[in-house]
């Protein structure tokens, strides 16, 4: 139990930093053993002027804009991929396995997923 919560933002239940870190360092050992190498696509997402939400509709908005965006990107990824709060309004998606002529179907996928719709809070 206490492993799960080191490794999940308790704000949005995504993956956070710590538990990001050590599937990397797992994938670099694997990819160390065999001739495969590394292989997948990594994404970083930024909410734009975030800061602008916590300072004109308060930190509790901010967090639900948080909590829906996390949600958004987690719907508009594969089940396999991994999503996770890497700080602030920072999120990065891990794909393993991602062939590059997939990732900007992905990228469109998670854009259109968030921008979509507004944000209510």
């Amino acid at each position: 139990l206490l492993r799960a919560q080191s490794e999940r933002d308790p704000l949005t239940h995504l993956s956070n930093r710590r538990h990001f870190l050590a599937v990397m360092e797992q994938r670099r050992q694997q990819a160390d053993a065999g001739p495969e190498g590394f292989h997948g696509a990594l994404m970083m997402v930024d909410i734009d002027h975030f800061k602008n939400v916590n300072d004109w509709h308060g930190h509790a908005a901010g967090d639900a804009v948080i909590v829906e965006v996390a949600r958004r990107i987690r719907a508009a990824v594969r089940d396999t991929d991994l999503v996770v709060r890497w700080g602030g309004e920072e999120f990065l998606v891990f794909s393993p396995e991602l062939p590059g002529t997939d990732l900007a179907l992905m990228a469109d996928r998670i854009l259109r997923g968030i921008g979509g719709e507004p944000i209510m809070t």
